[in-house]
């Protein structure tokens, strides 16, 4: 990732999936100049996502660290405290998917 210029802790990440409940929980969000990682705990697994910028405010995301590759999009208003998006799981015939909206928490000064 580019380096890192903010870290929002305390994120609301909100995942909607069509007939199953909203789960909304924390997590960290690093932002850099051109992309930002996503880190959260889910069913006792950390959950690492890269998003890397393809459009200003148009972001292409993939877990990293996980059994089941996951990929999304995330979609910001310029300097907006939202991001929304809509994510997957390529798991062949079991695949899920749905939306997703982190709303940023108070941004910390990264250190090196």
């Amino acid at each position: 990732m580019d380096d890192i210029k903010k870290i929002h802790t305390n994120c609301q990440l909100q995942i909607f999936q069509s007939a199953k409940s909203t789960v909304t929980q924390t997590c960290t969000v690093r932002l850099g100049a051109t992309s930002f990682d996503i880190d959260y705990i889910a069913k006792g697994e950390r959950v690492f996502w890269r998003c890397i910028e393809k459009a200003p405010g148009h972001y292409e995301c993939r877990t990293e660290n996980t059994a089941i590759a996951r990929r999304g999009s995330l979609h910001q208003f310029h300097k907006g405290n939202f991001f929304e998006g809509y994510w997957t799981t390529e798991k062949g015939s079991n695949s899920s998917d749905g939306m997703w909206r982190i709303t940023l928490g108070k941004p910390q000064k990264a250190t090196k």
